[in-house]
């Protein structure tokens, strides 16, 4: 089955972002949740300390609705962020985000399709700037909660010590990032990850356009352009995300 689915902020140069593309790095996946199991509780939250629920939607493809929860422990400071999944047949999952640095009120952000798979994926805050944001995408995989990493994984990040499996966007006067997504009529997806940087004149944006195809259970490229944007309006609208279901910025 497929699936159908400025932030104007302090003045800052382009240099201050850095994009990266270690070929042979690879992201730290979470440390693995317990064992998956069955339960008949009839909330997702039942028993879980500051466990608080945020949406029921269909997580693992079944086209039946899955409660989904959420715990955060100091995510401002380093903490976690455990995502836990009860299907529609009690089936109880979960995945913790570790080394998180999220200053919003709450690090859920949303569900919505993402990938070309059954099940819509969850959302949630991973690191946070000035306005620099980025996000790690969950998604259901044989019966487990894994990362979905963002096609070209780890070119988009702020830092060198940012997770290299997250999906970024930013808003500003110097640097805008967003991330598009399309679905075609007969279900073949694509996301368009669009960047922009201001010109050293002050005048002008240039930046590229990267799009990438789900295929075979993963991204791959299918084209890379330059390209030019002449004022800050167009600039500025590529910025965030542009998926159905989710807003722009957290």
């Amino acid at each position: 089955m497929n699936r159908s689915t400025l932030i104007a902020s302090t003045v800052v140069t382009a240099a201050a972002l850095v994009l990266v593309v270690p070929p042979m790095l690879k992201a730290k996946e979470p440390a693995p949740g317990p064992l998956v199991t069955t339960t008949t509780a009839s909330d997702v939250c039942t028993g879980i300390p500051g466990c608080t629920k945020v949406a029921t939607v269909d997580v693992d493809g079944d086209d039946q609705p899955d409660q989904v929860g959420i715990v955060s422990n100091k995510p401002a400071a380093g903490g976690t962020i455990t995502v836990q999944v009860q299907t529609a047949t009690g089936q109880t999952m979960q995945t913790t985000s570790t080394n998180v640095r999220w200053f919003a009120k709450s690090p859920w952000f949303g569900a919505a399709p993402v990938d070309g798979e059954a099940g819509v994926e969850l959302v949630i805050g991973d690191q946070m700037g000035a306005h620099f944001q980025q996000f790690r995408v969950i998604t259901y995989r044989d019966g487990k909660l894994v990362t979905l990493k963002a096609p070209a994984a780890g070119e988009y990040k702020s830092t060198n010590t940012d997770p290299t499996d997250r999906w970024g966007v930013d808003g500003s006067y110097s640097f805008n990032m967003g991330i598009f997504r399309k679905e075609s009529a007969e279900g073949e997806v694509t996301v368009t990850m669009k960047t922009a940087f201001r010109s050293d004149s002050g005048k002008g944006h240039t930046g590229q356009t990267r799009v990438y195809r789900w295929y075979s259970g993963e991204w791959v490229t299918v084209s890379t352009k330059n390209v030019r944007y002449t004022s800050d309006k167009d600039a500025f609208a590529l910025s965030g995300w542009h998926v159905k279901g989710l807003r722009r910025y957290a």
